[in-house]
């Protein structure tokens, strides 16, 4: 197979514009699954490159689950970019090996930190960073991080953000108690209904006023926000949980317009798992839509990363950062610098990148087939499958009693929970008949 790709001089380094020409001829099809690719060194004579570019784009292809490498047999396409690496490995390996396949493909689907990279990070930072170590950090956090974070998303969501705006916290439960200390106490939170209920929690935790704000195919309804008195809304437009409703462009704006319509309105846009949108790339967020510096933009690695590592983080309007000194700067931030320096490098030096690549071909596949399983079991005569194309988990409607029926799928090994569970109204959970389907954690 004779692969010719055009390197272009504009400063990209080769190895990965040859990761993108490949990457790109999987998903498009014209490598077609288990086609068995190039040497590194007849691939590297043939374009003119060395073996070392040829194999860092081998590598990067295989990290993110696009490619198979085998010793002494080479390199394989996998489906779809998508990580089969049990079917590859059975065309390849024979009997012989058929166990460690077995144990890799239980390995997929319970250790998807990426424990080796991350041990690497953490041991250039014990080597590298001793005196930033052992040296107290502020309130907001280590300057590296949220440089690194600055970049992050100014990149994958085009946010522009200065480090100075960004506060490094212990968990997003943290960071909201903070913003209450800042925002005040007395102000009228109000949150989506339904919703994850520690948010709402966290907020009532803090002496404040909570009132659930019911959403509509579109998110939260305007008109009953205006009706709420709220000064402070929490929501999370770009995937609503539980329902995984995606705020359109028209709703956006005229939320928005409610924080503009009077003094001291703010947004806490929560945007817990925007990095797992698989039709496209994500819808603009709020904050890079708001111009008056009424969005606070919240995010956490617990999703990307793990929920155990508990880093999160705010980026505060301008207005609010003199407020956060106030209440904040005699702190130090809740986080460790060793943590906070580990996840800098992994993020600085790539690894955060193909991971998250990773994550969305791994998940991608376990959507399918979570879906195909489904499909084909008693349970799919009794509800309708509410697909969306972002996040971790979707919706079914029942067709009878939803409580029922959550007893029946956790039967047959699905993870769900009925979303009555996550309304703050009583009336409005005696008549839903919807049930959470989260295939981020299912087992078979």
């Amino acid at each position: 197979m004779f692969l010719t790709y055009q390197f272009k001089d504009d400063g990209e380094a080769k190895y990965r514009q040859l990761y993108s020409f490949i990457r790109e001829d999987i998903e498009r099809g014209r490598l077609a699954a288990e086609a068995k690719l190039p040497s590194k060194r007849a691939l590297a004579r043939h374009l003119g490159i060395s073996v070392l570019t040829v194999e860092n784009a081998y590598s990067k292809l295989a990290a993110e689950g696009y490619i198979a490498m085998f010793e002494k047999r080479g390199s394989f396409v996998l489906a779809q970019g998508q990580s089969n690496i049990d079917k590859s490995r059975n065309l390849l390996l024979d009997q012989k090996k058929k166990r460690n396949s077995k144990q890799e493909e239980n390995q997929k689907y319970q250790e998807n930190f990426p424990f080796a990279t991350w041990a690497k990070c953490a041991r250039k930072s014990l080597q590298m960073d001793r005196k930033a170590l052992l040296t107290p950090t502020d309130a907001q956090g280590s300057l590296i991080l949220r440089q690194a974070i600055s970049r992050y998303i100014r990149n994958f969501r085009g946010i522009e953000a200065e480090p100075e705006q960004i506060i490094i916290g212990a968990g997003a439960q943290i960071l909201y108690t903070a913003l209450v200390q800042i925002l005040g106490r007395e102000k009228i939170y109000a949150v989506e209904n339904p919703s994850y209920p520690k948010i709402a929690a966290a907020y009532r935790n803090q002496g404040t006023r909570v009132v659930a704000i019911d959403i509509d195919n579109y998110g939260v309804s305007s008109q009953k926000l205006n009706e709420s008195m709220a000064s402070v809304l929490h929501i999370s437009p770009n995937h609503q949980f539980p329902s995984g409703v995606v705020m359109p462009i028209n709703r956006r704006y005229e939320i928005l317009a409610w924080a503009n319509s009077g003094q001291g309105k703010f947004i806490v846009e929560d945007d817990y798992d925007s990095e797992f949108r698989f039709d496209g790339e994500p819808l603009a967020s709020l904050y890079s839509l708001d111009k008056s510096g009424k969005v606070i933009y919240a995010n956490t690695f617990s999703k990307t990363l793990s929920s155990t590592l508990r880093i999160a983080y705010l980026i505060l309007p301008i207005e609010l950062l003199e407020q956060y000194q106030n209440s904040f700067g005699i702190f130090s931030c809740t986080v460790s610098n060793f943590e906070q320096l580990t996840l800098a490098r992994f993020i600085n030096n790539g690894y955060f990148e193909e991971h998250i690549n990773r994550m969305r071909n791994f998940y991608r596949l376990r959507r399918e087939e979570v879906l195909s399983k489904f499909r084909n079991c008693p349970l799919a005569e009794e509800c309708e499958i509410i697909e969306g194309q972002a996040g971790l988990h979707f919706v079914l409607q029942c067709k009878k009693n939803a409580a029922e029926f959550t007893g029946k799928a956790r039967a047959y090994g699905f993870n769900v929970r009925n979303i009555a569970d996550f309304y703050l109204d009583l009336q409005d959970k005696e008549n839903n008949q919807q049930v959470l389907l989260d295939y981020s954690n299912f087992v078979d």
